[in-house]
């Protein structure tokens, strides 16, 4: 038999030319997964975001993987000083502070009260001590707890003070630069209605009748009030029926705050979700193009058509972003999102709950509100310490 005529494929595709089979991919995936781009991903995540009123926050960055295979090593000392270098991090560290010690002072007021009736009449055991004093107190190991108590109780009172005091001044000045933007707002009216001959009414309407520009309000008219509680207990003004008014303005723009942030948190959270479906339909499509790839490979009967049509099944496109190792990238990031997404909605919980006691006057226990708020800034400092961690992981990975 003549050599030539052994292979019939060759043969034919020798005479009929077979044009490249186009990649499927570049058909398929975007018409019917309809999936986004990375520049539209990454311009929808930084569009919402949460405000945490405890101070303010640099706006959380999308959690990316590092490009590196092997995992970075962060040590917890570099976190840590990662949060004290920030003003949130310092913000919340104090909170978690202030009201662990809020809560062992209920304790030590309460044994000191408890005890008061008892050695009440020993108050000046403390101002001077001789050998007769000192023998009282040894006889009696319970006078010795209370004295110590006391003074422990005294000094609890204080730090708790100062901490409250140094968390609103780290919260203080930022009030002339809202009312620089408010004026800006209010200038934009004017001119607005001058341009399209329109009543102040009617512009105003338009540059003030959308839910921006009520919570620039908001926030705004709750700086205001902050600082002045600020003022006050720096005792430059004292007033104490405005002060009660003020505090309870400022517990009311609070409550708007957070109603706010709960809206934003459910729609970061749907579109995460939808990303994540999208990914993970796109990353099952892709393993399953190379499980058929793999497993005709080997085939030694296969026509060269379908080789190039396997092939281009398997080729990973990294110019458009949808190779498997990006897409388990992305997936894991939009789970490391949603992590950070849940400890804001357990924050928000805490501070809608504890909040809620000095807006509606609720009569509960003494320590619930400690223990809320104590939730609330557990929560926002394990936000903190898994941004900070990716954050050093991010620079480190860029400096090798």
């Amino acid at each position: 038999m003549n050599p030539s005529f052994t292979d019939g494929e060759g043969l034919l595709t020798s005479h009929y030319p077979v044009e490249p089979i186009p990649n499927i991919f570049d058909h398929y995936t975007p018409a019917a997964i309809q999936l986004s781009t990375p520049d539209k991903m990454n311009e929808k995540r930084r569009v919402n975001d949460t405000h945490d009123r405890d101070a303010d926050e640099p706006v959380a960055e999308p959690l990316v993987a590092p490009s590196h295979q092997h995992k970075v090593a962060v040590e917890s000392m570099e976190i840590l000083q990662y949060l004290m270098n920030s003003l949130s991090g310092k913000d919340k560290t104090a909170k978690v502070i202030r009201y662990i010690l809020q809560l062992l002072r209920m304790f030590t007021t309460k044994f000191v009260a408890r005890n008061r009736r008892k050695f009440g009449s020993l108050e000046t055991l403390s101002k001077g001590y001789n050998f007769q004093v000192l023998k009282q107190i040894l006889t009696q190991p319970r006078l010795l707890s209370f004295l110590v108590f006391r003074s422990i109780d005294r000094k609890l009172e204080y730090v708790i003070s100062q901490l409250g005091t140094y968390r609103y001044i780290l919260r203080f000045g930022s009030s002339p630069f809202l009312l620089y933007d408010l004026i800006k707002k209010l200038k934009s009216v004017l001119s607005l209605s001058r341009s399209k001959g329109i009543s102040p009414q009617r512009s105003l309407c338009t540059v003030f009748g959308n839910e921006s520009s009520v919570r620039e309000l908001v926030n705004f008219y709750y700086t205001i009030c902050d600082e002045l509680v600020v003022l006050h207990k720096l005792k430059l003004w004292k007033n104490d029926a405005l002060y009660n008014t003020i505090e309870r303005h400022e517990a009311l723009t609070w409550q708007f705050d957070i109603v706010f942030s709960f809206k934003d948190l459910w729609v970061k959270m749907e579109e995460l979700q939808r990303k994540e479906f999208e990914y993970s339909i796109e990353l099952q499509v892709k393993e399953r193009a190379a499980s058929l790839y793999g497993d005709s490979f080997h085939d030694m009967h296969m026509s060269p058509i379908r080789k190039q049509l396997m092939h281009d099944l398997h080729n990973e496109k990294e110019e458009y972003g949808t190779s498997s190792i990006n897409l388990r990238k992305r997936l894991q990031a939009i789970r490391l999102d949603k992590k950070l997404l849940y400890l804001d909605l357990v924050k928000l919980s805490f501070d809608a709950c504890a909040n809620s006691i000095d807006v509606f006057h609720f009569n509960t226990p003494a320590i619930v509100y400690p223990v809320l708020s104590l939730g609330s800034g557990i929560a926002g400092l394990i936000k903190l310490w898994k941004q900070a961690e990716q954050d050093i992981m991010k620079q480190k990975a860029a400096e090798e």
